[in-house]
């Protein structure tokens, strides 16, 4: 491994140097793809739902993983080709249910004028406890010219609660991390050592 370089010292660490880039490197994409499949891109985790032409699109503040006892805001986009979807212009009612039992309704109308974003519907909420909760919309044109009535509905699951500060994907992100970490460190001292021996 270090024949050529006989007892010359610049070129041992050159060499260490080398197999550490590459080992550091090769493990560092591992952590990478890792992180890739344990914290898949947010942007996949919108939930749309459908009904005929009309797609609504739920997003769930903060991150579409909510703790439960915390407050959170629902968001809704909805999306008619046909007709331009205005809130002001419909008569839009939110339930939410658990377990078959109603434990939230709202009529949405009244935000009209909230300040503009991307999303039409804003809705603070609180997910009582780690349940499956299912959440629907319903929207009604107050002039039936302006787009179609809809009706979706999702199933969505509350995981974490608060006594679950450190969730599964965390702790597999800190095992994959000190995992390649180890071995770069590993690999780091097999090849100190290596070059201490060649030189005596």
């Amino acid at each position: 491994m270090f024949e050529g370089c006989k007892q010359n010292k610049a070129c041992h660490y050159a060499i260490i140097k080398k197999r550490v880039k590459k080992y550091f490197l090769f493990y560092s994409s591992f952590i990478l793809i890792g992180w890739f499949f344990i914290f898949p891109s947010r942007a996949f985790a919108h939930f749309p739902a459908n009904d005929k032409n009309v797609t609504v699109v739920m997003h769930v503040k903060p991150d579409d993983s909510p703790i439960s006892g915390q407050p959170v805001t629902l968001y809704f986009l909805v999306n008619d080709p046909d007709h331009p979807f205005k809130l002001s212009q419909c008569d839009c009612n939110l339930a939410i249910t658990e377990q078959g039992k109603q434990i939230f309704s709202q009529s949405l109308h009244m935000q009209a004028e909230t300040k503009p974003s991307i999303w039409e519907i804003q809705v603070p909420f609180n997910f009582p406890k780690k349940d499956t909760y299912k959440i629907e919309l319903i929207g009604n044109p107050v002039d039936s010219a302006v787009f179609q009535p809809f009706v979706v509905s999702w199933d969505f699951t509350v995981t974490q609660s608060p006594e679950e500060p450190f969730p599964l994907q965390k702790t597999l992100l800190f095992l994959v991390s000190g995992v390649g970490i180890g071995i770069v460190i590993l690999i780091v001292l097999f090849l100190t050592g290596t070059v201490l021996k060649k030189r005596k």
